[in-house]
């Protein structure tokens, strides 16, 4: 029984790769970029959390850019207000194509 289930999950992690990198691309097709959006609380009363998140996400796109990733962050301020914060979401996910959104911390 145990060889059964460790059969079954061996299938599925290797299902899970082979659909996750023959399925469709992450990147913008036009310029090759990964668009990474961040929703982060940089007013508002939760600002002394986001204003460092904000800053760790960005010196860390930063690092990934200079290891040769082609990445572009878009950053979104929630004001500390869920209604901000959702509207933000839906902008990152619908106008700017982000394929990963990171935050809030809130």
């Amino acid at each position: 029984m145990k060889n059964l289930w460790l059969w079954i999950a061996v299938v599925v992690v290797i299902g899970g790769g082979w659909y996750a990198l023959s399925g469709k691309s992450t990147t913008s097709s036009e310029s090759g970029e990964i668009v990474v959006g961040q929703l982060s609380n940089v007013t508002g009363f939760g600002s002394s959390y986001g204003v460092g998140e904000a800053k760790a996400v960005a010196l860390r796109v930063k690092e990934l850019r200079a290891e040769g990733l082609n990445i572009r962050l878009v950053a979104e301020d929630c004001a500390s207000d869920i209604p901000k914060c959702v509207s933000a979401a839906q902008k990152l996910i619908s106008v700017d194509k982000a394929v990963a959104i990171v935050g809030p911390q809130w």
